[in-house]
């Protein structure tokens, strides 16, 4: 293998088994390319919008705790869900909250809000890492995607999920 391509892309974090896998699942295909990106990119501050059971963020969260650093991590959510999600009862919450606080306290956090209200705990050009998984209509993507771009630090990737839900 070309050493200068194994440097970049070969990355053995994505062969760890993903300690959080609740419903709904459609999340858990893509937690090896969290891990892989975490490896890559060392975000030092990541932002998901719209977090549910929390599945993504804990693919992020584990990458850095597999890592051995403690980036700023932040789950911003309702809570109460939406649309497309369904809405759902405090108990996702709850689990969400203590499942976190066991694991990954030092560097997690779970803002309650929403993703509007979020914006103002965050200084432009701060973010390392944002995964935009809320409603999933063009509109409030594009919205969520506008609003949060002038927070993205020069290094910065945006995630967008659910690109192609009919």
């Amino acid at each position: 293998m070309n050493q200068k391509f194994s440097k970049v892309f070969y990355r053995p974090i994505v062969f760890q088994e993903i300690e959080r896998a609740v419903w709904p699942p459609s999340w858990l295909g893509h937690a090896p390319f969290a891990l892989w990106l975490m490896d890559a990119l060392r975000p030092q501050t990541v932002v998901e919008l719209g977090s549910h059971t929390g599945n993504s963020f804990a693919a992020f969260c584990q990458g850095a705790k597999l890592l051995d650093y403690s980036p700023s991590c932040y789950a911003v959510d309702t809570w109460e869900g939406d649309p497309h999600a369904g809405s759902y009862s405090e108990e996702v919450f709850l689990d969400v909250s203590q499942y976190f606080s066991k694991l990954y306290g030092s560097f997690s956090h779970l803002l309650r809000m929403t993703f509007n209200e979020a914006l103002k705990n965050f200084s432009d050009g701060s973010i390392d890492l944002l995964n935009i998984d809320g409603y999933h209509t063009y509109e409030a993507t594009k919205e969520n995607f506008d609003s949060w771009l002038p927070k993205m630090s020069a290094r910065g990737v945006i995630l967008i999920h659910d690109t192609n839900v009919h």
